[in-house]
């Protein structure tokens, strides 16, 4: 057994050995199929749009992959699936919101700014202090993993001190020792 698997709790390796035990035997357990992740998807949204077909080939070569090649455990396939599932309710939610509302391709962005980091690396942090800026339009992070859907929420934006979420953080105060966030009490 590796170093990386011992270190694993009991618990955890018991659920992916049970898990490899089913799998070798036939039972399929968390299913990677596009067709049951799209029907999935459909069934939690009510709604059926995909928009274009663009994004089923990349998806197909996702799926074969993390089938193939990933070695996924049980687990590694229940987050695989929940991930899967979530980003394709995505596309069915921003489809329909831009099928309602037909402005929101007509809206011109210039020089876009993309934070990306792996994780662990402050890209979360440095989102939350560049929408402090007033002259920026920051999504929410937590808007981004799930968009809001309906008129209400489609110009929800990070923009200011108020509406600024803070998520994950081990320690909220940091931003306010370094005087860069005052803080707000949350509203029930």
């Amino acid at each position: 057994m590796s170093d990386l698997r011992a270190a694993r709790p009991l618990g955890l390796r018991m659920l992916n050995g049970a898990g490899a035990a089913l799998r070798r035997i036939g039972v399929p357990l968390a299913s990677l199929d596009a067709e049951a992740l799209l029907q999935t998807a459909r069934t939690n949204t009510g709604l059926s749009d995909f928009g274009h077909d663009a994004f089923r080939a990349p998806l197909a070569r996702l799926l074969a992959s993390l089938e193939g090649e990933a070695q996924l455990t049980l687990l590694g396939r229940v987050i695989a699936r929940r991930d899967l599932v979530r980003l394709l309710e995505n596309r069915l939610r921003q489809v329909e919101l831009r099928k309602q509302h037909r402005e929101i391709g007509w809206e011109r962005i210039e020089r876009p700014l993309f934070i990306l980091g792996l994780p662990r690396t402050g890209t979360s942090i440095l989102h939350d202090l560049m929408a402090q800026d007033p002259a920026m339009r920051a999504r929410v992070i937590d808007d981004m993993r799930n968009p809001p859907a309906g008129e209400e929420n489609l110009y929800r934006s990070a923009g200011s001190a108020e509406r600024v979420k803070f998520i994950g953080f081990k320690d909220p105060k940091l931003l306010e020792r370094l005087g860069l966030f005052e803080r707000r009490r949350r509203e029930s």
